[in-house]
This record gives C-alpha cells, sequence and structure tokens, in this order.
C-alpha cells in the first residue's frame, strides 16, 4: 500500500505532524512501535484518579510559542497553571541566598568580552563557566541549577541559548491542568476521524529500501514523502543510518522521578512548609505537588545520579525509601513517615545533547533531510536546538513540514490552520515572516499590539526609554498584550494595549497630542511595524 507521508514514531513529534494534515485530502500512515501515543509525554493518574501527575515532559516556558500555540489552538490554554518561581536552594547542606540569574548573567556577559578568544562548541557549559566566572562560582551555579547534563555533557554553544532564552529572572513556567495527555488525546481524537490518515500502533519499522518502501515487523509499505520520528538510539539501529557518522553528534541522557505520596493528618502532612528545593545532593530536586493530598516529587535527577538511582531501585526497593529519607532529613532535619505509595519513571533517554566538538546549528539543517536525493526526514527533541523540550520537538517538524513535496499543500511555521477547500494550501499566506501568534509577541519582550484595521504588532523598543511619561507607561501597555492569550478573560487582563493607551493615564495627552496617528500609523524613528498577530 502507498502513502503520500509515513512517519515513523508517535510521540508529540509524529503525532503533531499528523495531526497537520487533518485537513488535507493527503493518505498519512503513522506508525507507533509501542501500545500508546505520546512518547515522553505520560500523565499518570493514582488508583482513584483523585491525583495527576506527569511522568515524563511537565514544564512549559512562556517563551515556547509553539507548544502554547499548539495547546491555545487544542482549547487547553485555560488551563495553564503557573508555576511559583520561589525556589529555596540548600548547597552543601547549609541555605544560600546567592541570586542564579546573576551568576547567569555574569557567565553571558563575561562570555562576551572573550567570545573571539574561544570555540564555545568545543567545551562544555561547565568549561564556559570556569572560563568566564571562575571555577567556585561556576561550581555553584551547576548545583544551584539542579541538572547535571546541560552542563557537564551539552555542547556549550547551545546551553548558553538556552540560558538566554528559557532561563530568564522573569521567565514564567507552565503546567496543564490535569495532564500533557490531553494534548496527545485531542490530537489523536482528531487524527483518528479522517480516513486517509491510519494510525498503526504495536508496528515496528525494521527496514527502508531504496526504492522508497519501508518493512515493519507486519506489512510492506511504499511512501512518496518518509518522516522518521524516533529517538537518537533507535534511528541509529535502523539499516540506512547506522553508518551516518553525523549522528553520532548526541547522546541521550537518563532522566529519573521519584514521586511518594504520604499520609494527611488533620489536613497538614510533613512537607507542609517545604518549597521547591534545589540541592547538590544526590536527590537534586525536591518538588512538593500537593500538599492536600500528601504528593511529592521526592527526587528528580538526570544522568549518572539518575542511573545509580535506577539500579538500587531495581534491586531493593526499600532501601531506596530509606536513602531517600536520610537525605531529607540532613537537608530539614525531618524525618517522614513510610510513605503511602512510592513511585519511580526512568527515562533511559529522557533528553539529548548535542555534544562538544560539533557545530549544531549546521548539523541540524543537514540531519532534517541528510540524503541528498532521497525524501526521507528527521525530526524531534533529539536533534532540536532546544533539547529537554516540547518546544525543541515542535519547532523540528515545522522545518520538516516547510521540506516536503507534495502537490497542492504547504506548511508554514506559526500560522494556525485555515479551513480551505481541498484544492488549495493549507496555509496560502503571503508574508509569513510578518504573522506572528501571541506568544512570540510576548517572548519578544518590546512587542505590543495595537488593533487598528488589524491587530497590528509593533517594536517599541526605540520609545521606551524615550517616552515622555516614563519606561512604566510604555511597559503597562506592552504587559497589556497578555489580553490576547485568554481574549480577555483572564480576571488580571481585562483590558487591551489600544484601549489602555486611549483611556488609561495619560490618554488626554495622547488625544490632544494626536499620538495614535504619529507613532502608529506614520513612519516614525521610535514606533517600527513588525507584523500582524494571529
Amino acid at each position: 500500500m502507498k502513502y503520500d507521508v509515513i512517519i515513523i514514531g508517535g510521540g508529540i513529534t509524529g503525532l503533531s505532524i499528523a495531526y497537520r494534515f487533518i485537513d488535507s485530502y493527503k493518505k498519512v500512515l503513522l506508525i507507533e512501535s509501542t501500545n500508546r501515543l505520546g512518547g515522553r509525554i505520560k500523565s499518570i493518574k493514582d488508583n482513584n484518579n483523585s491525583l495527576i501527575y506527569e511522568a515524563g515532559a511537565a514544564r512549559i516556558s512562556e517563551n515556547h510559542s509553539k507548544t502554547l500555540n499548539l495547546i491555545k489552538e487544542l482549547g487547553f490554554i485555560d488551563k495553564l497553571i503557573e508555576l511559583p518561581k520561589d525556589i529555596e536552594y540548600i548547597i552543601d547542606n547549609k541555605k544560600r541566598e546567592d541570586d542564579i540569574f546573576t551568576l547567569i548573567n555574569n557567565v553571558i556577559n563575561n562570555y562576551n568580552k572573550i567570545e573571539n578568544t574561544i570555540k564555545i562548541e568545543d567545551i562544555n557549559f561547565f568549561q564556559l563557566c570556569i572560563d568566564t566566572i571562575g571555577y567556585d562560582k561556576a561550581e555553584l551555579l551547576k548545583n544551584m541549577f539542579g541538572y547535571d547534563a546541560e552542563f557537564m555533557k551539552m555542547n556549550a554553544k547551545i546551553t548558553l541559548e538556552l540560558f538566554k532564552n528559557d532561563y530568564g529572572i522573569d521567565t514564567s513556567y507552565f503546567i496543564l491542568e490535569n495532564g500533557l495527555n490531553q494534548i496527545i488525546d485531542k490530537m489523536e481524537t482528531l487524527v483518528n476521524r479522517k480516513k486517509y490518515i491510519t494510525i498503526k500502533k504495536k508496528e515496528k519499522l525494521l527496514e527502508i529500501y531504496n526504492n522508497n518502501s519501508i518493512l515493519t515487523d507486519n506489512n510492506t509499505y511504499n511512501y512518496d514523502n518518509l518522516i522518521l520520528a524516533i529517538p537518537h538510539k533507535e534511528l541509529i539501529k535502523i539499516n540506512i543510518f547506522a553508518e551516518l557518522d553525523l549522528l553520532n553528534a548526541v547522546e541521550e541522557v537518563p532522566l529519573l522521578r521519584i514521586y511518594a505520596k504520604y499520609p494527611v493528618n488533620d489536613g497538614k502532612v510533613w512537607f507542609k512548609n517545604i518549597k521547591r528545593t534545589i540541592t547538590n545532593n544526590y536527590i537534586r530536586h525536591i518538588i512538593p505537588i500537593d500538599y492536600e493530598n500528601g504528593l511529592i516529587m521526592i527526587s528528580y535527577i538526570d544522568s549518572e545520579y539518575a542511573e545509580m538511582w535506577n539500579d538500587s531501585i531495581i534491586s531493593n526497593n526499600k532501601s531506596v525509601i530509606d536513602r531517600l529519607h536520610k537525605e531529607i532529613k540532613i537537608l530539614f532535619k525531618i524525618e517522614p513517615p513510610e510513605p503511602e505509595y512510592i513511585k519511580y519513571y526512568y527515562w533511559n533517554n529522557g533528553l539529548h545533547v548535542w555534544k562538544p566538538g560539533y557545530n549544531p546549528q549546521k548539523l541540524y539543517k543537514e540531519i532534517l533531510k541528510p540524503f541528498k536525493d532521497e525524501l526521507i526526514f528527521v525530526c524531534g527533541e533529539s536533534f532540536s536546538l532546544q533539547q529537554g523540550w516540547i518546544e525543541g520537538a515542535l519547532e523540528t517538524t515545522y522545518d520538516v513540514l516547510e521540506k516536503i513535496k507534495l502537490e497542492d499543500i504547504s506548511f508554514n511555521r506559526n500560522i494556525k490552520k485555515e479551513e480551505k477547500n481541498k484544492d488549495t494550501n493549507i496555509n496560502n499566506i503571503q508574508n509569513i515572516n510578518n504573522l506572528y501568534n501571541i506568544y512570540d509577541v510576548i517572548k519578544a519582550k518590546t512587542w505590543v499590539v495595537i488593533e487598528l484595521e488589524k491587530k497590528y504588532i509593533y517594536d517599541l523598543s526605540n520609545w521606551i526609554d524615550k517616552h515622555p511619561g516614563g519606561e512604566w507607561a510604555i511597559e503597562n501597555i506592552i504587559e497589556a498584550n497578555k489580553y490576547y492569550i485568554k481574549e480577555g478573560k483572564d480576571k488580571k487582563y481585562r483590558i487591551k494595549p489600544i484601549e489602555l493607551f486611549k483611556n488609561g493615564k495619560g490618554s488626554d495627552i495622547h488625544k490632544s497630542k494626536d499620538v495614535l496617528n504619529r507613532y502608529f500609523k506614520e513612519e516614525n524613528e521610535y514606533v517600527k511595524k513588525v507584523g500582524i498577530l494571529i
């Protein structure tokens, strides 16, 4: 049987690609080797469904425009819950008041002074920290960050970009109420409604032939376009990828989440006064999940510590509880009671990292389409430029979809699907680079949406420090962009930027001096139109 597109892998990457075809009439086959879709997105319900927690992916940054746009498109944007930013740091069993963001900014600023003297992609991030802030502060920053892979294993060029984009002092993170699996379930439901798209689970790819066909453990299929959306370790097992040297540029890193549920007596649980804590002992992260129901992520670890704990879990479950409680007592001077249950979720490929010695940006483009004369594509978190995040996986899907060759269909980044007839392009919109969703606007920090004939986006960066009413006036207008996240349904953001501009403090001056026309409708040196909100 022949398909226009065959997708191998049913994680968020492969499934979201299939989802992008639901308004087309192309024949699409999605093959997943396990009995479920979602990959490393896996929400767990406890025995009576009273608690839901994440075994795999969990957080979303406010800067993850692709992820947030997908969540909004699927109807879950109102379920986002912002995580508290307050974190306690206990290093060498002592509370630390050091500002992690100051340390990060010192690395970034000092690197800018020496960037011409070192080849950043040849070292790991820990070495870069030593070079820029010294060993002691580098060790402190690594300990306070709470994850080892980004420091010890990841290419410093990629880690530096992650810190610039995903770990700012004002960056907000969110979880999805009732679990990220809702995204997977909704896409699977929508895809299954389309007779042109087929999902096959518990079927494994065995071989790719050079005549545009593949062999699975169940059948042989032919394709026009083949998309591999599977992790690095599985990809290199396939015949045509086994000797592809450029795939050696990444390696997988294990992750382990350990959850425990404890008795709640008189509405109190032993960790009632503990907030999210990061430590440099070998449990690393302690994250209370639900105080009322007694659920805590008592440890979240990566790399060698994850492997070590997993080995202990396999050999002796009781000794693991004893060791965890021993560390808790050292940190908080508290002896926890026996848990009602304890659950472990180990991922041997929890995330992937670009290794030092490679140019990630160059290899990324080559890996997307690794064979010049074949319509075979590779995507997913493994080879993304935002490894360890759903955003990285989704970014690769946009890049692959822009490369595939299909008549009467095209894909463009950041554009939500419009309803079209079958003989038109799904995203037949011109000037694609000038169209942005609200999360792109918020991420830009200095952009604002002003509704005139359309929802125009303007860059105010040249006006902020020159506005006669002060910087705060512009910052308030920019903050009002968040109205568009929930279209005014959020009690905190009920006023559009244009309404604040017309009716807020200083509006009389705006009207008398015709500011709206002078700065937003006429070309000027302070305000630049950058696009349109979609």
